[in-house]
């Protein structure tokens, strides 16, 4: 078992920061490379969350608390990008069913 550093993204419309704090989590998944995102969970399986992996650790060399627990990969390779798309569906849905107007969607792109 290993225990992973990662940065939680906090929002999908933000990226993640150098200088956002770093949580730690036990990571049962073997193939986890720095770079990755992973879906994690907090708060006693409270919260569910998107977290970049930092650093990965061997269990026997960590012995501070733990935030929770690394759930699974996530398979699409750029994220952010993933994220935008979501996010143009989201407020094309919006436009079409009178959530928002057309002249602040397009202000949103």
């Amino acid at each position: 078992m290993i225990i992973v550093k990662c940065r939680y993204k906090k929002n999908v419309r933000k990226k993640v920061k150098d200088t956002q704090k770093m949580y730690t989590f036990i990571c049962p998944l073997k193939n986890v490379e720095v770079g990755e995102y992973v879906i994690v969970e907090m708060h006693q399986g409270k919260t569910m969350g998107l977290a970049r992996i930092e650093e990965i650790l061997l269990v026997k060399d960590y012995k501070e608390c733990i935030t929770g627990v690394v759930f699974d990969k996530i398979g699409t390779k750029d994220v952010e990008k993933r994220s935008r798309a979501c996010l143009k569906i989201l407020y094309r849905y919006m436009v079409v069913n009178g959530f928002l107007n057309e002249r602040d969607y397009r202000n949103l792109n």
